[in-house]
């Protein structure tokens, strides 16, 4: 993916890893980690244990083998919190979609792993850059409480289906990409 010159300095080219596949072969993911500047940490909006396993495992791998890198959460299948057959087979199973006070009050209680993904963002072009950077004061309260206990640069919600928020979402892992890049703002 490249964004168009007038809204970054430079091209910017972004490959992406999904890691997911990799959970029978946990010794094998962190192979893919190098040269990384981003970590999106992803949850499916209609898998409670998702979520679950983003404090249980993905957090604790991403900090461990990519220290100081920003670190993105994200919230996908954005649409699904909406459906009504979602809500329905979740119900069977005594569920339901991922709800505001669910990522608020997020429980040590499980570990499986497989709906989640992680990918880590590779730029295969970076300068030093000299820009300002504003942030939007709105972040969506879906998530907020998680992104900011797990200290997520920023929160965002998506749907490949609908697209709505696949361009933040990419807006977002560059700006983060570009500022930890260039600075100490994530070293801790």
């Amino acid at each position: 993916m490249t964004f168009a010159k007038g809204i970054f300095p430079e091209l910017i080219e972004l490959s992406l890893w999904d890691t997911s596949e990799l959970d029978d072969n946990d010794h094998l993911r962190p192979l893919s980690y190098p040269d990384s500047h981003v970590i999106l940490i992803c949850f499916s909006v209609d898998s409670p244990d998702s979520l679950e396993s983003v404090e249980d495992k993905w957090i604790l791998e991403g900090r461990q083998f990519c220290p100081g890198l920003p670190i993105l959460l994200i919230g996908i299948k954005k649409d699904l919190r909406e459906d009504q057959y979602t809500i329905e087979s979740l119900r069977e199973y005594f569920h339901k979609p991922v709800s505001t006070q669910q990522v608020r009050n997020i429980q040590h209680t499980s570990f499986d792993l497989s709906p989640i993904v992680m990918f880590f963002i590779t730029p295969s072009m970076w300068h030093v850059l000299e820009m300002s950077i504003s942030w939007p004061l709105f972040i969506p309260p879906q998530g907020m409480a998680v992104a900011r206990k797990i200290g997520a640069f920023k929160y965002l919600e998506c749907s490949a289906k609908t697209g709505e928020g696949l361009r933040e979402v990419f807006m977002a892992a560059t700006w983060a990409g570009l500022v930890g890049k260039h600075t100490n703002f994530f070293k801790e």
